[in-house]
């Protein structure tokens, strides 16, 4: 199964009116009774007992006093609550997400919404793939059904040959189809085995690449290469091969932990919709936008091109809501 979470950053009419609303009664209530209030008494014999009642300690004035210290407790927690807003964020930046995200870009294109049949969509991803990665100025370019860093997963249940399942246990991993190249091209390090190659194509051998966490879980200290699992749970549909293993890397979000993640080829799935591409440069991606659209256009001139970004710009998006906490926090601590 596949979810994909948004969250909208868009302004709505309703929150707008909402706020607008509140603030009218609030200016209302706190404003224009005080105002009304203030026309009736006479204004030096109200200075007088103001100043009588500050001087004489009363009353009046241990309730003014103890708003001031009402006033500056919240200031000072204000303060502190986006002091450690803002660290967290740091905290998630200064994080090794376990790829390299600079200079690369990233796209996405979905041939199925312009009728697209199965072996039209892998010509044209081949013919994508191939032209990006002889551009100039590019070392690497790759593919991948689900894009890194957008809060998307794919998740499905899996049978592990030789591994005896326990109660309620959740045997579901994270997956993602890719193209040849993936990991070279984000800079995910293979710890062992080999990455996936053109020939790993619907009909051969099914394969799969899985990172660190899921071979210690499911092998521990053993090589978990050559080993067997299958979707499903089916006990006897052990029908692909683990070739290789890759070092940890987040993909959801920067908060979340890495899950177990089985990595496997784009070519042998038999359903294919949305293809996210990724172009490493050698230098600075300032030319490559450019030439990765006419790529795109040359092969085929209706099919739309979008969420074109660098992968930079994508990880600063995922973090929207924690730049969004801390950017209040500071505002209203601030103010206060």
């Amino acid at each position: 199964d596949r979810a994909v979470q948004n969250l909208s950053s868009d302004p709505d009419l309703r929150v707008v009116l909402f706020a607008i609303a509140v603030s009218a009664i609030t200016a209302a209530l706190f404003g224009l009774a005080p105002a009304f209030q203030a026309t009736k008494p006479s204004l030096t014999s109200a200075l007088k007992e103001d100043a009588g009642a500050v001087a004489g300690g009363g009353r009046q004035a241990r309730v003014r006093k103890g708003l001031v210290v009402a006033q500056v407790a919240l200031s000072v927690l204000l303060l502190a609550g986006a002091g450690l807003f803002t660290r967290s964020l740091y905290n998630l930046r200064s994080l090794n997400p376990g790829f390299v995200a600079e200079n690369v870009l990233q796209f996405s294109v979905d041939p199925a919404l312009s009728g697209y049949s199965r072996e039209r969509s892998i010509a044209l991803f081949r013919q994508v793939h191939d032209q990006l990665a002889s551009l100039p100025g590019v070392a690497s370019a790759s593919a991948a059904t689900l894009p890194a860093m957008t809060d998307s997963e794919w998740r499905s249940t899996v049978q592990v040959q030789g591994y005896t399942r326990k109660e309620g246990e959740d045997m579901n991993p994270t997956f993602n189809a890719v193209a040849p190249r993936y990991f070279s091209t984000l800079g995910m390090p293979l710890v062992m085995g080999r990455e996936f190659r053109d020939t790993d194509v619907l009909g051969a051998p099914r394969v799969a690449i899985i990172n660190e966490t899921m071979a210690k879980y499911f092998w521990g200290t053993q090589n978990p290469i050559g080993r067997r699992f299958g979707f499903g749970r089916d006990e006897n549909d052990n029908a692909i091969e683990v070739v290789g293993v890759v070092r940890d890397a987040k993909f959801t979000t920067m908060r979340d932990e890495v899950p177990r993640f089985v990595y496997v080829p784009y070519m042998q799935e038999e359903a294919l919709d949305q293809m996210t591409f990724y172009v490493r440069s050698r230098a600075d991606a300032g030319g490559v936008p450019g030439a990765a659209r006419q790529v795109v256009q040359r092969i085929d001139p209706n099919l739309p091109i979008y969420d074109m970004k660098t992968m930079e710009a994508q990880v600063d998006e995922s973090l929207f809501l924690e730049r969004l906490v801390a950017t209040l926090s500071m505002l209203f601590g601030g103010l206060a």
